[in-house]
């Protein structure tokens, strides 16, 4: 859930969450974050199920890693396999880097019906042969050198809904190239748009640039080395 105050409706949501569980004696931890920033630095279907695989192959978007990492160790403690959420989230990460995970995955999907040539593409990373992709790709770059501040995921999700056409089969959507806090320079890229028709629109672009990333604008200071010339004066 997201929230941003103890007020926050999402609060109020896990502590009714925990609380039923609790009178059904299972036992439950709610992760509540702010909801304000992606976890995934790719939004849209299919792209968030390369970041998925790519995530479960040791890679894949950090702030993704560090919440999987999180929330299995809560689970390991809870089910006595670890003492500490640090030694789960080690044991977690340690998952992720050597492939289990992934292994594990796409064991769960040719379980499920998925064929071996299938999961055998993914796990070699040939998402083009077996995810749909959208045929156009515009990437949008910084204008002004400076420091991401903020993603806006409400305006990212409502870019994707009203001008991609949504979470369609058509491989649209967004790939996200910085992170929070990343310093970038006049041309750094910033997203790739993945969009079924031709073109977007300069409209679109300025959307992206301008309202979802928040870059704080440096100002470099020109100095001018100034050098007096001092006569020296011989007293006789």
């Amino acid at each position: 859930g997201g929230g941003k105050g103890r007020g926050d409706p999402a609060f109020q949501r896990a502590r009714d969450i925990t609380n039923i569980t609790k009178s059904l004696d299972i036992k439950c931890r709610v992760h509540v974050s702010d909801a304000t920033v992606p976890y995934s630095r790719m939004m849209g279907f299919p792209l968030e199920v390369r970041d998925v695989v790519n995530v479960l192959g040791g890679e894949g978007s950090s702030d993704i890693v560090d919440t999987i990492s999180l929330q299995c160790a809560h689970l390991l403690q809870m089910t006595g396999k670890v003492e500490s959420i640090k030694d789960g989230q080690n044991m977690a990460l340690d998952v992720l880097a050597s492939g289990q995970a992934l292994s594990k995955f796409l064991e769960m999907l040719e379980a499920q019906g998925v064929s071996r040539d299938t999961t055998d593409k993914l796990r070699e990373r040939k998402f083009e042969d077996v995810l749909p992709a959208a045929p156009h790709q515009t990437k949008i770059e910084a204008k002004f050198p400076g420091i991401v501040r903020d993603i806006r995921l409400d305006l990212l999700e409502r870019f994707v809904a009203n001008n991609l056409g949504g979470y369609g089969n058509g491989g649209q959507g967004v790939e996200i190239a910085v992170e929070i806090g990343s310093n970038v320079k006049v041309g750094s890229c910033l997203a790739v748009v993945h969009h079924s028709k031709e073109t977007l629109t300069p409209k679109q672009k300025n959307m992206i640039h301008n309202t979802i990333f928040d870059i704080e604008k440096i100002f470099f200071n020109r100095v001018l080395d100034s050098f007096r010339y001092v006569k020296s004066l011989r007293c006789v």
